[in-house]
């Protein structure tokens, strides 16, 4: 049995290359099972039925005798929340975070990667050799890869972004990926509340230099419906914008005591020496950190590091 774990909260690479390797291990034979813990994205039970699964446990992690475990856009295990009360001896490490790596028999890493799905897709025959198992590259396997490069990548406009993602994304298309259905499903999972969020969101964005600082405090998230997940959208608003270069959002989750923070740039590096100013990490263009202090206390950090330069 393979089992694969990622960090809670899921995101759509986190997502995808649980699921997507998943089905691959399942297509060519083999017997593998995945974890998702946490608020997955809004759009996820939508995708996930019409892609038609795989299906997937929710529950504590329970170790099996004999298993392989693969973890993938986690960088840590801890990242994986306290549902994972008993730590597996891991098999594989499958990540693009610039974080240091947990112990594993075989670390597959390259922070240079855009995502975890576009680094199995490189490595693919390297990850099998490692967990022991033939893998099928089928329709199903190649949509959740796909997947995890489209939102990791926002559609394809962060730095990184080269003919190698492009050939490897067309080699996903060639065997199946439903690229369509995957942008009409998480591209109209907004409702208008949503919607009216990321637009309040960008009218109160604090601005320094070529930085742009949002702040999404718990209140105004209950109040919109909307989760921390869901905030992130207006990131996707910042890439858009030609006169930032590094966008910020804080997002209080009030409910873990916590402030998450998401940082996107367009020079190399820059997130993740900023995320690195506040204790956080994960890769050059993308990073973030969890924060265990209040929003405002953040955030008056946030601006000082801004205001220093980063």
């Amino acid at each position: 049995m393979i089992t694969v774990l990622t960090h809670e909260r899921p995101d759509g690479d986190a997502v995808g290359a649980a699921l997507g390797l998943v089905a691959a291990i399942r297509a060519g034979g083999g017997e593998a099972r995945a974890y998702l813990w946490g608020a997955a994205p809004r759009w996820f039970p939508s995708l996930h039925a019409a892609l038609g699964g795989p299906a997937y446990e929710t529950g504590p992690y329970a170790p099996l005798d004999g298993e392989r475990v693969a973890l993938v856009d986690a960088g840590d295990p801890v990242r994986c929340g306290a549902a994972l009360e008993t730590p597996p001896a891991l098999t594989v490490i499958v990540d693009h975070h610039d974080n240091p790596p947990a112990a594993a028999d075989v670390v597959i890493r390259d922070p240079r990667a855009t995502s975890a799905c576009d680094l199995i897709v490189q490595r693919w025959d390297d990850l099998a050799q490692a967990l022991g198992v033939a893998m099928s590259l089928t329709p199903q396997a190649a949509s959740w890869l796909a997947l995890g490069i489209r939102t990791d990548t926002l559609d394809l406009s962060v730095p990184g972004v080269d003919e190698g993602v492009l050939t490897r994304l067309g080699r996903l298309a060639d065997a199946g990926a439903d690229l369509a259905r995957i942008a009409q499903v998480v591209r109209r999972s907004a409702t208008s509340a949503h919607l009216d969020l990321q637009c309040e969101l960008w009218l109160a964005r604090r601005v320094v230099g070529d930085a742009a600082l949002f702040v999404a405090d718990a209140d105004r998230l209950a109040a919109a419906g909307v989760s921390v997940n869901d905030a992130k959208m207006v990131l996707t608003l910042a890439s858009l914008a030609q006169d930032i270069d590094l966008a910020v959002l804080a997002v209080e989750d009030r409910e873990a005591g916590k402030v998450r923070v998401s940082i996107r740039s367009v020079t190399p590096g820059r997130a993740l020496t900023m995320a690195r100013a506040i204790g956080g990490g994960g890769h050059g263009e993308a990073a973030g950190a969890v924060v265990a202090r209040p929003l405002e206390d953040v955030v008056a950090g946030l601006q000082a590091v801004l205001a220093a330069g980063a």
